[in-house]
């Protein structure tokens, strides 16, 4: 089964939650927040640059007609006094400003634009990507990783923060979603946006609630959004990184995972 990894904001687990269900499946990571990676493979085995398309603006050529300004719809142009004003940050490299340029002052470039990597960490099997250029090209470098290694039949995927767009766009292969959050004042209004959107995608849902220092009470929130409740990881201190040694106690928790995940609820 392949597995997606979500959340509605950092630092809740997704990370660790990872690592402790590749041990428990046996599977391989798919780090897909290429932004800001958390998993690196700490024995790196292959390892492979992505290119990708980006516009040089050529501003001897241009006669600030504005056309590429209105043309441009991630706000990468805009003309600005005497000039136009190149934003390389927002640039998605689809070209339409090179086409309708009349004066042909734009042209379209590749340039080394992030990097993918297979390896491993702790016997853990680690597939990531990351963005070495201030640009929104996370779907290519993405759409890379998968290409040059496939997804297996058993994969757990790491999304960015975030329950639509960017953070959903590397999920088309998930089976099964889930949510892992930690104790907060929107953590209801969470519940109920990633129970709408497994609905939405017609896919299984659970929900971990990760760090808990004290009972929360979320249960009836995800059976009324067709959500499995899996449970709650306690507040470990002096954590390390290694869920299944630092929790011993908690494997009634991952029997429990394990068994709706794999049909037998």
């Amino acid at each position: 089964m392949i597995i997606g990894l979500l959340s509605l904001r950092g630092g809740v687990g997704r990370s660790v939650l990872s690592r402790a269900l590749a041990q428990k499946f046996s599977a391989p990571v798919y780090e897909l927040e290429v932004g800001l990676p958390k998993l690196w493979p700490a024995e790196e085995k292959e390892k492979e640059v992505v290119w990708g398309r980006l516009s040089r603006f050529k501003r001897e050529k241009c006669d600030l007609c504005g056309d590429c300004v209105k043309q441009c719809q991630f706000g990468a142009l805009s003309l600005e006094g005497e000039t136009i004003k190149h934003r390389g940050p927002f640039c998605h490299g689809c070209g339409l400003c090179k086409e309708i340029c009349p004066k042909k002052a734009i042209e379209l470039k590749e340039y080394q634009v992030g990097e993918i990597v297979y390896g491993t960490t702790d016997g853990i099997e680690l597939f990531a990507g990351r963005l070495l250029r201030r640009t929104p090209l996370e779907g290519t470098v993405i759409k890379k990783l998968k290409e040059r290694f496939p997804l297996p039949s058993r994969a757990i995927l790491k999304a960015p923060c975030g329950l639509h767009g960017e953070a959903l766009s590397g999920l088309k292969e998930a089976e099964a979603l889930i949510l892992v959050t930690q104790p907060w004042d929107r953590l209801t209004e969470e519940i109920k946006l990633f129970g709408e959107l497994t609905q939405g995608l017609g896919l299984g849902g659970m929900v971990i609630v990760n760090q808990v220092r004290e009972e929360v009470s979320v249960a009836s929130w995800c059976t009324a959004y067709g959500l499995f409740y899996a449970g709650e990881i306690p507040y470990l201190p002096g954590f390390q990184g290694d869920l299944l040694k630092a929790w011993p106690e908690g494997e009634a928790f991952w029997d429990r995972v394990r068994q709706h995940l794999e049909g037998g609820k």
